[in-house]
């Protein structure tokens, strides 16, 4: 369906046109997804073979696993990637197939993508296969490497596709047919419901029944990747809260047996996000497939140190770098070395949030290259950033407000000059306009259009909405609405003070993220 025709369908289900074009413009692009958006459940899911390469990838899948040649499945290392390897891996032990997985360390060379040492793995094992989850979309050069040693790929990803013509197959939301934001677990869970429709004849409810944990396992991946737990995600997310009251996975008590309390979704996904690899050995892979509640408790024990001691050491250096941080340029950019490597995205993302502008933290790897991880204010585009000075780089890749690279070391010198070009060039940023999702007059708006806010907000929309013009007029049409202002800045001006309002949807009720006073 083309734009017109989907808000056209979403206004036939009594919502304002306004907050139609808002759905459509956060990813509800697909009368697919429309079941699904308005009510959350798995039953509603659309079906996985909506996604293109998804048809094909499975079918050709199938035939590996009929011919008992090895699969690899290759993982991003971090809690999505993590969990979706356990659902690949999983899923195709249980249709039959013979499989391995293999994790690198994202602190390593080629840690985003396919590398060298891992094809090394897969050849010494006669691999035939390989299927990613949660990375290698662009990876033209990499695939190309393996199919040279005979090796088929199947892509499976969630991040930004900037690949023209592959010849390659990629599962990949992005490319339509499904949620564009689903997690890395989430397409892996979609992957293996396809591979379970066409080799054991399954539906949902089958797998609702057979294999419950894949839910938690895709939530988790779904909470670890900060993606928005809204239409798919939402009924992944309800289904794995539901699972969760209603099963005891090995993992969970393994959890409750350390800690002495009952885990929330929550509460393991820090424990998985704190896993780490050791190639084709991941704590995380095997803490949530093991049966044995002696092993599960084992690398529970260790995870539960590691999360503690990791957390107090990224809030050590957190504090070290925040007496330093210069606010001269309109962005952050701080070197943490070798010290820093397995703590730039948390510093990277804390900067952000103090300081509410683009923030960059770099480190080492053994290898003396250099890793720097982004994150920025919603409305700043870290991607524009990085495709400006592709050049230097070696990789990159991510989502807009949260991304990284690898580049030589000589080009360090020249990376602030580049960076303050791109935003010299690109010139001052007003951040709650670039924050809005929607801007509009208050005149254009009315009691109807904040009510649908907010009934969208409770199926779990998040998005920023900014409203210009006189302060009582909006404040009017926010009488019939929660509004959350523990700032008190509805009060801070008179009733007929022009102004602007950026307000968030949240389950809660509008929450209002800012207020200034326009003009003088």
């Amino acid at each position: 369906m083309i734009q017109g025709d989907i808000v056209s369908a979403i206004v036939g289900r009594d919502i304002h046109p306004l907050v139609a074009k808002l759905l459509v413009d956060k990813g509800i692009n697909d009368e697919a997804l429309l079941e699904v958006t308005f009510e959350p459940k798995v039953e509603n899911l659309p079906p996985p073979e909506l996604i293109p390469d998804m048809e094909e990838a499975v079918k050709l899948t199938a035939k590996f696993i009929g011919r008992k040649e090895l699969i690899l499945i290759w993982g991003h290392d971090d809690a999505d990637g993590v969990t979706g390897t356990a659902i690949l891996y999983d899923a195709i032990k249980t249709v039959g197939g013979r499989a391995l997985y293999y994790i690198p360390d994202k602190k390593s060379k080629g840690g985003h993508s396919i590398n060298e040492e891992g094809l090394k793995y897969a050849v010494q094992n006669d691999v035939k296969l390989i299927i990613t989850t949660d990375c290698c979309t662009n990876s033209q050069e990499d695939i190309a490497m393996a199919k040279e040693m005979g090796i088929e790929v199947i892509v499976t990803d969630h991040h930004e596709v900037f690949v023209e013509d592959p010849d390659y197959l990629i599962v990949n939301p992005k490319r339509g047919g499904a949620y564009p934001y689903l997690s890395g677990s989430a397409v892996a869970f979609k992957f293996a419901w396809h591979l379970f429709k066409i080799t054991n004849h399954w539906d949902i409810f089958t797998i609702v029944q057979e294999k419950p944990e894949y839910f938690v396992w895709a939530t988790i991946g779904i909470i670890a990747d900060r993606m928005p737990i809204f239409s798919e995600n939402r009924a992944f997310y309800n289904k794995a809260e539901e699972i969760f009251a209603e099963h005891t996975f090995t993992f969970q008590k393994a959890y409750e047996n350390v800690k002495g309390k009952k885990p929330s979704l929550y509460d393991l996904t820090n424990i998985i996000s704190s896993s780490h690899t050791k190639g084709s050995y991941h704590e995380g892979v095997e803490l949530l497939m093991t049966k044995d509640i002696n092993v599960a408790e084992e690398i529970m024990r260790r995870l539960v140190t590691f999360s503690d001691i990791w957390y107090r050491k990224a809030e050590e250096i957190l504090n070290e770098v925040i007496k330093d941080v210069s606010t001269s340029r309109p962005y952050i950019i701080v070197d943490l070395g070798k010290k820093g490597m397995g703590y730039l995205g948390y510093v990277a993302n804390k900067l952000k949030e103090k300081f509410k502008m683009p923030s960059i933290a770099l480190g080492r790897r053994d290898d003396r290259k250099v890793v720097g991880e982004l994150r920025a204010p919603q409305g700043f585009d870290t991607l524009e950033l990085l495709d400006s000075i592709s050049w230097m780089l070696i990789d990159y890749g991510g989502h807009k407000v949260a991304s990284g690279f690898s580049m030589d070391e000589a080009f360090l010198p020249s990376l602030v000059e580049e960076i303050d070009a791109f935003f010299a060039e690109k010139g001052s940023v007003d951040y709650m306009r670039a924050k809005a999702d929607l801007v509009l007059k208050a005149e254009e708006v009315d009691d109807r259009f904040f009510k649908d806010l907010v009934k969208m907000g409770f199926l779990g929309l998040n998005a920023y909405v900014l409203i210009e013009g006189k302060l009582k007029d909006i404040t009017d049409k926010l009488l019939s609405v929660r509004v959350i202002d523990p700032q008190g800045f509805l009060g801070l001006y008179p009733p007929d003070t022009q102004v602007r309002v950026l307000l968030q949807t949240t389950p809660d009720g509008l929450y209002l993220d800012a207020m200034e006073k326009i003009g003088d």
